[in-house]
C-alpha cells in the first residue's frame, strides 16, 4: 500500500517534459508524413527527381512517426536520437538544410548531455558528423550560395556546441568529488540512465527515504513527519545508505544519485 501511494504521488507531482516533447515530435513528424502522402497522391512536382529516393522519404517519415509515438509511452533517448538523426538526413535531402542542421545538433546536444562520460558516444558523434558534413557537401547541386551557407552554419553550430560543452564541463566539475566520479558501488553505470535502488540491497524503508530525499527534496524532519518515525531512526537508516553507496554525507549522496533517474 505504501509503495502504491508513493508511486502514484510521484506520477502526479513529476512534470513529464520528455512526454510533452515526444507528443510534439509525433505531431510534427506525422503531419510531415501525411503531407508527403498527399503530395504523392496529387502527383505534384517533386523536389527530388530520383523516384527511389522520392518514395523512400515518406517511408522514413512514417518510421519516425512510429518511433515518436512509441516514446510517448516508453521514453528512450536512443530512439529520440535515432529519430532526430533520420529527420536531419531527410531534411537535408529535401532542400530543408537549415532545419536538418537544427535537428542534427539538437540530437548531438541531447546525446552528450545524457551520455557525456562514455567514449562510444564520442565515436558515434564523430561518425554521424562526418555523414552530416558529407550530406551537406552534396548540397552544392542546389547552388554554391546554399552550399557555403550550409557548411558555414554547420561549422558554426559545431564550434558553439564545443564551447558550451567545455564551459559546462569546467563549471560543474568542482561539484563532483572523486568518490562520486569514481564510485565503486555504481561502477560504470551511464549518467542519465535508470538506477534501481532495490538492486543495491536497501531495505524498503531506506528506499522510500532515499527516493523522497532525492526526488522530493525532503529533509530528515520532513521524513519523520511523513513516515511517523523518530529522527534517530531516519539518521540510522541514512547512515546505512551512506555505507552502501560509499559516501559520507547527504550532499555527496544527492550529488551521486542526481546523475541518474532513481527508481524503486
Amino acid at each position: 500500500m505504501l509503495s502504491f501511494y508513493y508511486n502514484f504521488s510521484m506520477e502526479l507531482k513529476k512534470v513529464k517534459y520528455e512526454r510533452a516533447t515526444s507528443i510534439i515530435s509525433f505531431l510534427f513528424v506525422f503531419s510531415v508524413f501525411i503531407g508527403n502522402l498527399v503530395i504523392i497522391s496529387l502527383n505534384a512536382e517533386p523536389k527530388i527527381k530520383i523516384p527511389a529516393i522520392r518514395y523512400c522519404i515518406p517511408v522514413i517519415h512514417g518510421i519516425c512517426s512510429i518511433l515518436s509515438f512509441i516514446i510517448i509511452f516508453k521514453f528512450s533517448y536512443a530512439i529520440l536520437f535515432s529519430m532526430l538523426q533520420l529527420e536531419s538526413i531527410i531534411c537535408i535531402i529535401t532542400k530543408l538544410e537549415i532545419l536538418g542542421i537544427f535537428f542534427y545538433f539538437i540530437s548531438i546536444f541531447l546525446i552528450f548531455l545524457i551520455y557525456y562520460q562514455t567514449k562510444p558516444v564520442k565515436y558515434i558523434v564523430c561518425i554521424s558528423y562526418a555523414i552530416h558534413i558529407f550530406l551537406l557537401g552534396c548540397t552544392f547541386t542546389y547552388g554554391w550560395q546554399n552550399f557555403l551557407l550550409n557548411i558555414f552554419t554547420s561549422c558554426y553550430m559545431f564550434v558553439l556546441f564545443l564551447w558550451v560543452y567545455n564551459l559546462l564541463k569546467v563549471k560543474f566539475s568542482c561539484f563532483k568529488p572523486s568518490m562520486i566520479m569514481n564510485n565503486s558501488t555504481i561502477g560504470e553505470k551511464i549518467p542519465g540512465t535508470k538506477l534501481k535502488l532495490s538492486d543495491y540491497n536497501l531495505s524498503e524503508r531506506q528506499i522510500f527515504f532515499t527516493l523522497d530525499f532525492i526526488n522530493n527534496n525532503l529533509s530528515y524532519n520532513d521524513l519523520t513527519e511523513k513516515y511517523y518515525v523518530s529522527l534517530s531512526t531516519v539518521k540510522k537508516e541514512f547512515a546505512e545508505v551512506f555505507k552502501i553507496f560509499g559516501v559520507t554525507k547527504n550532499d555527496e549522496l544527492k550529488l551521486l544519485l542526481l546523475q541518474y533517474v532513481v527508481e524503486k
